[in-house]
């Protein structure tokens, strides 16, 4: 957000991290590095206990109900590294001769206070922008080679609770029943996939599922928003992101 625009000034907890906004190698690292001062400023220099730290990207809806209690299933004083794996394949660096998994952070990721504890020295903002240029990686990609191949930790894969707009349409949003839907932790939306203003729909069909029995009606709801772009085909056309280099290809297609 622009400094002093109207919507900027809606957010209050805003924590300017004066990272240079572009969306470039250098510029996410610095700006992840800064979610992580952040943590081990609240924990180490403000004496807060906070199990877990969670990082989802602005175009996310997530049901903090259901992380929560996924969350609750688990011990923050053992290492956990969890997310989604945008690929089935792993990682290959050019580098050094090692493969390794990562976790988008398209989809949301947590890490444990544990795990958090370990990462410390690697995570500084000079020291992690840096070795993510040395490699060549963007943040979350040099977060699977740091916590995998430096700290052997294996990454926990929810891919069934977290979702990102990487995913395709044809497999994912499309395809949610609304069991899914309401068990989700995390919905990825863009706008050049469907409307935005289906997330306040979405929300509202979530809330309702916790608060009445009728959830057929829920479902035809569901089933009409979930359909709505596989039957207009005409809303897509010459809608790409340019904020985003995964739609690279998709926009330089004939």
């Amino acid at each position: 957000y622009v400094r002093n625009s109207t919507s900027y000034q809606k957010f209050v907890n805003v924590i300017e991290t004066n990272c240079p906004g572009r969306h470039n190698q250098y510029d996410l690292c610095c700006k992840t590095a800064s979610e992580f001062e952040l943590y081990y400023n609240l924990t180490s220099v403000r004496k807060l206990s906070i199990d877990w730290m969670c990082r989802f990207d602005d175009d996310h809806y997530i049901n903090l109900d259901n992380l929560y209690l996924y969350l609750k299933t688990l011990d923050a004083s053992n290492l956990y590294y969890i997310g989604r794996t945008t690929y089935d394949y792993q990682k290959e660096s050019y580098f050094y001769n090692v493969t390794y998994f990562f976790a988008t952070y398209g989809a949301g990721v947590c890490y444990s206070k544990q795990l958090l504890n370990q990462l410390k020295p690697y995570v500084n903002r000079t020291a992690f922008s840096n070795n993510c240029m040395k490699l060549g990686v963007n943040d979350d990609v040099y977060m699977g080679y740091l916590i995998q191949l430096k700290l052997n930790v294996s990454l926990t894969r929810i891919n069934d609770l977290l979702h990102s707009h990487y995913e395709w349409l044809d497999v994912s949003f499309r395809r949610f029943t609304f069991k899914q839907l309401i068990n989700s932790i995390t919905l990825g939306f863009s706008w050049d996939r469907y409307p935005l203003k289906w997330i306040i729909l979405i929300h509202k069909l979530i809330h309702l599922s916790k608060t009445t029995q009728q959830h057929d009606s829920l479902m035809s709801v569901w089933n009409f928003i979930r359909d709505y772009e596989k039957v207009h085909p005409e809303n897509l056309v010459n809608k790409y992101d340019d904020t985003c280099t995964s739609y690279w290809k998709k926009r330089t297609q004939k």
